[in-house]
């Protein structure tokens, strides 16, 4: 019983020290973004492999000059030795053929075999466009990476402008809530029409429309953004 309400006890003080923010979406800024996307986004990434690729590619044909070793072992067993038909004269019998079987049982063959390139003309002028492949292929991955960060400072920049017109519409939803409640009193002591309450509920519903719209549009970035850089789907973050 005591070991029972000593755990219980530890739970609960686990669950009063835990961090005020966890669970909440983790601040990340536009050069926090540009660095992640650096280092994780797939189009990036791609880029840098295909270097790699090349690289691999240029080893595999520095190799074909290096020394080349052949080595072959060969083993075969007869069941039964052949027949080979002799003519008698060897034998003191002429004018007669002779089957006599000759031969081994076991047969095993090893062969070596070294080869050396010592010029060969493709070979030069190959390494030279191996040179120039690696140089291009790394421009690329310049490229890809400035506009994939372009791109990426883009949809943030676009992001938060869309979180700024977000807080205005809460403010003007806030706002607009409070003249409705004002209204909706000087209607019920008749000093203002229901008239007036109704364009008040219809601005009110042009908002909410204009809100929904406007999280779906963030939504929407939000997901670009996070495929661009390599972020999960279900990561969350804020400015």
């Amino acid at each position: 019983m005591p070991k029972l309400l000593l755990c219980f006890l530890g739970l609960l003080l686990g669950w009063s020290t835990a961090p005020a923010g966890y669970g909440q979406p983790a601040t990340m800024s536009l050069a926090q973004c540009l660095a992640y996307a650096r280092e994780h986004s797939p189009a990036i990434e791609r880029s840098r492999l295909q270097v790699e690729n090349v690289r691999l590619l240029i080893r595999e044909n520095k190799a074909q000059g290096l020394p080349q070793l052949d080595v072959g072992l060969h083993y075969r067993r007869m069941l039964s030795l052949p027949v080979h038909p002799l003519p008698g004269e060897f034998f003191g019998m002429p004018d007669e053929v002779v089957p006599i079987r000759f031969g081994t049982d076991n047969f095993m063959d090893l062969g070596l075999n070294v080869r050396q390139v010592i010029y060969d003309r493709s070979l030069l002028s190959r390494r030279k466009m191996e040179d120039l492949a690696i140089g291009l292929q790394r421009l690329q991955v310049q490229q890809t990476e400035a506009e994939t960060l372009e791109q990426a400072a883009s949809l943030y920049l676009e992001w938060l402008q869309l979180l700024n017109r977000q807080k205005l519409l809460e403010g003007q939803e806030r706002r607009l809530e409070r003249l409705q409640a004002l209204v909706q009193a000087q209607v019920a002591n008749d000093f203002a029409r229901p008239v007036d309450l109704q364009r008040l509920e219809l601005e009110s519903r042009k908002l909410e429309l204009r809100k929904e719209e406007l999280q779906a549009g963030i939504a929407q970035i939000e997901e670009g953004l996070k495929l661009l850089i390599g972020m999960p789907p279900e990561a969350q973050f804020q400015p």
